[in-house]
C-alpha cells in the first residue's frame, strides 16, 4: 500500500459503521495534529477523509486538498452537499446492507436520562504517571503503555500525556460491576489531545489493534473524556453534547482524575458500545 492511499481495499466489504475500521494517520508531518479521521464509504471502498478542528460543516478528501486548506482556508467539502454512496451510485449492495442493519433491534433510537445511570464505586479515571500504590492493583491497560507512547511520537505527538480507566481490584471487590461490558471496554488508555473541547481539556481513547505480518497499530477511536457543560458532568462517549455518554461523573473538578463522586454507567439495554 502506497504512503499516500487514502483509500482502504479488501476483499471483504468494509462500510463506515462497521466496529472495527479505524482510518490510519498519514505518514510524514502535513497533517496538523489536531485534525480528525474518518472515512467516506464509497461503491467499492471505504476513502478517507480529513477534518479541521472547531467545525463540523466539511472535509477535505486528500492530501493535496489539505495542503490547500491550509494555505487558503478555502474549499472545504461540505458534509451536507456530499451524497452518501447510495445517493451517487445507487449501488444495490449498500441498499440490501442498509436494510439488513436497519431491521436489528440494536438500531432502534433510544435515550438515557441522569437516572439511567447505574453507580460504579471501583471505576477510577487515574493520570500517568501512576503513584506506587496505584501501580499495585495490576492494571492490564499497562502492557501497551511504552509502544503507544513510541507510536505517538512518532507520528510527531511530542511528549504525550496520556490517562489511564480502570476497575480498581476488580478481582477482590464482591460487588457486581453495572453494565460489565460497557464499563471494561471504558478501561482503556486515553490521549491529551491538543485542543481543548468546551474550554476544557478533553482525551481520546488510544489502544493498539493486530494486523496480520505487521506491528501493531496505534487507533485512536471516536471514544472522549470531555466535559460537558450542557448537562454539568463530566462524560466518556462521543464527542458529542447531544450523544449520551457511556459513563458520567456529576463532579465539576477541574481534570477527571480528581472526581470525588462515583462515576456512574448507562443501563446496557439502553446504549451498548
Amino acid at each position: 500500500k502506497a504512503e499516500d492511499d487514502d483509500t482502504t481495499t479488501s476483499t471483504t466489504k468494509k462500510y463506515v459503521t462497521d466496529d472495527d475500521v479505524f482510518p490510519r494517520w498519514p505518514e510524514g508531518d502535513w497533517l496538523p495534529r489536531d485534525w480528525r479521521l474518518g472515512f467516506r464509504e464509497l461503491p467499492s471502498s471505504l476513502h478517507r477523509i480529513h477534518v479541521p478542528p472547531n467545525q463540523e460543516e466539511g472535509f477535505c478528501y486528500n492530501k493535496a486538498s489539505v495542503l490547500e486548506y491550509l494555505k487558503t482556508r478555502k474549499k472545504l467539502s461540505s458534509f451536507g452537499a456530499s451524497l452518501t454512496a447510495e445517493e451517487k451510485w445507487g449501488h444495490v449492495e449498500i441498499k440490501k446492507r442498509k436494510h439488513k442493519r436497519d431491521r436489528g433491534p440494536g438500531r432502534q433510537c433510544k435515550f438515557a436520562k441522569a437516572d439511567d445511570y447505574l453507580e460504579v464505586k471501583t471505576f477510577r479515571v487515574l493520570k500517568l504517571p501512576l503513584s506506587e500504590e496505584e501501580e499495585k492493583t495490576g492494571m492490564e491497560a499497562l502492557a501497551d503503555l511504552q509502544e503507544i507512547q513510541e507510536q505517538l511520537r512518532e507520528h510527531g505527538f511530542e511528549d504525550p500525556k496520556l490517562l489511564l480507566t480502570t476497575l480498581t481490584n476488580p478481582k477482590q471487590s464482591k460487588e457486581p460491576v453495572p453494565s460489565q461490558k460497557i464499563v471494561e471496554r471504558m478501561c482503556s488508555l486515553w490521549y491529551c489531545r491538543p485542543d481543548d473541547f468546551c474550554e476544557k481539556q478533553c482525551y481520546q481513547r488510544v489502544f493498539l489493534k493486530e494486523q496480520i505480518g505487521s506491528k501493531k497499530d496505534l487507533i485512536c477511536s471516536d471514544t472522549h473524556i470531555f466535559w460537558s457543560p450542557q448537562y454539568d458532568c463530566w462524560k466518556i462517549g462521543h464527542l458529542n453534547e447531544d450523544m449520551a455518554g457511556y459513563l458520567r461523573c456529576d463532579d465539576p473538578a477541574q481534570f477527571p482524575w480528581e472526581t470525588k463522586k462515583d462515576w456512574k454507567v448507562v443501563e446496557s439495554h439502553l446504549c451498548v458500545p
